[in-house]
């Protein structure tokens, strides 16, 4: 599934970032050497870094795997069928915020790792302890990263659809569209069986099912009846 493809993507990108200040770490014993490590993870600013889009060696493949993940977005989009008429400064727009959302995610999760590995050049811990010591600190600043980054690209999948859908007629129905499995929420549940519903109808049993469909890393989304998927 692309989405999982995506999220395997990025989670590869964090895990080569960590392994990198890490690798650069481990086997030091030259307390001058560790200083000057330490100096230059201080004056490092990620944010400006990454919100750059510059792939530069000073992100450590950040941009790149943002990059990546940004692919499998348009790839997302490339996928779902297309209809109504929505603007091309729509879709830009959308397109921007999201990138802006992944940006930030990665700005945390990076802001978290170069603290974590601060910490353990300070306590004198050797690489496995780093290790440990970024995974609590990611888990505690920035929990279940996989899930956030699945529900981030899954909800700007329905914000694009949601966006062709301006302009319709209110009394239009809505299929949902996604598996029926043991998975499913009973929201989703309730969806799959009561559908076609009207957008008032969908918001009156989930007020934001149309932007989030049934939450956090839902398969499903809502699509006009008539819309050949």
């Amino acid at each position: 599934m692309l989405i999982d493809q995506a999220v395997n993507s990025y989670s590869e990108t964090i895990n080569a970032f960590q392994e990198e200040l890490i690798s650069g770490v481990e086997n030091e014993e030259d307390e001058s050497v560790l200083e000057e490590i330490l100096a230059v993870l201080a004056l490092l600013n990620f944010g400006r870094l990454v919100y750059d889009e510059d792939d530069v060696a000073e992100t450590m493949g950040l941009v790149a795997g943002i990059d990546t993940y940004m692919d499998f977005s348009d790839n997302l989009l490339d996928g779902l069928p297309y209809f109504g008429n929505p603007s091309e400064v729509q879709i830009q727009a959308l397109r921007r915020i999201h990138r802006n959302a992944i940006n930030g995610v990665t700005v945390n999760v990076a802001e978290s790792i170069r603290s974590s590995v601060a910490q353990g050049i300070i306590s004198n811990l050797d690489g496995d302890q780093i290790r440990d010591l970024v995974r609590n600190n990611i888990k505690t600043t920035v929990p279940r990263i996989d899930n956030m980054v699945a529900t981030m690209l899954s909800n700007y999948g329905r914000a694009v659809v949601l966006t062709m859908t301006d302009g319709l007629p209110p009394g239009t129905l809505y299929s949902y569209i996604g598996p029926r499995d043991n998975k499913n929420r009973p929201v989703c549940r309730q969806f799959l069986d009561e559908q076609p519903l009207t957008k008032a109808q969908i918001r009156a049993i989930k007020p934001d099912a149309l932007e989030a469909a049934g939450g956090a890393n839902c398969r499903h989304f809502f699509i006009p009846e008539d819309v050949q998927v």
